[in-house]
């Protein structure tokens, strides 16, 4: 996974760690539901604000090292708070998967 870590993220391999602990920091502590999409994922989330906020940050971290990536976030409606992120690039699921959970890979 390595070399296609490198070909779809510009971050080091010790970025791209710092930033996978980032994610799984906020993601593993408030996931309540996954669904598996076919470019991605769709997580449902329990939170409040400054889950949404981390959240928001972690997205537009995203926009600046991995273009390819797709992070549609919003909150209200039937869950607090609702996490889609899609891959627009080969191999891009597999490197989302890293980011999310492991209760969310079934």
């Amino acid at each position: 996974m390595s070399d296609e870590r490198e070909d779809l993220c510009s971050l080091s391999e010790g970025d791209f760690q710092g930033r996978e602990s980032e994610w799984h920091a906020v993601l593993d502590r408030s996931v309540r539901a996954c669904e598996e999409l076919p470019n991605g994922f769709k997580l449902s989330l329990e939170g409040d604000g400054r889950i949404f906020a981390e959240l928001a940050r972690l997205a537009a971290l995203e926009g600046h090292c991995c273009g390819w990536m797709k992070i549609d976030l919003s909150i209200g409606g039937t869950v607090p708070i609702a996490l889609n992120i899609t891959a627009n690039a080969p191999g891009g699921k597999e490197l989302i998967r890293l980011l999310i959970p492991a209760a969310c890979q079934a």
